[in-house]
């Protein structure tokens, strides 16, 4: 199959990864031309890039997140959708002062930790 030129990508490859933009910028309460601003790309683009036209790069994707308020990259594409709670869980998590957000990354630290024990 031929590339579309442009991002070397090829349109009609398909992956297991799932794209959350939308689902994250409806989340957090932004535009799609809010969000294509802050990221320096056309509206049109951002479009495309949310119904899985176009190709995500590490690049866009950590634009993303960086313009979604310094989130995890890897939920702006995962291997599966995110829902409310979780994109709430994040929501709270991002108001956390920097102490307590350090005590919840160790505490995660320490479960994901304690599982890969058993």
């Amino acid at each position: 199959m031929e590339p579309d030129g442009k991002d070397g990508s090829d349109p009609e490859s398909k992956s297991d990864l799932k794209n959350n933009i939308k689902a994250l910028r409806k989340a957090f309460g932004i535009s799609r031309t809010d969000l294509s601003k802050k990221m320096g790309i056309p509206v049109y683009m951002l479009g495309r890039y949310e119904r899985g036209e176009r190709r995500l790069n590490e690049d866009i994707i950590r634009n993303v997140a960086i313009c979604l308020g310094g989130i995890d990259p890897g939920l702006v594409i995962s291997t599966s959708r995110i829902d409310a709670m979780q994109i709430g869980s994040v929501k709270d998590y991002m108001t956390l002062s920097p102490e307590d957000a350090a005590l919840v990354d160790d505490l995660v630290s320490r479960l994901s930790q304690k599982g890969r024990a058993k």
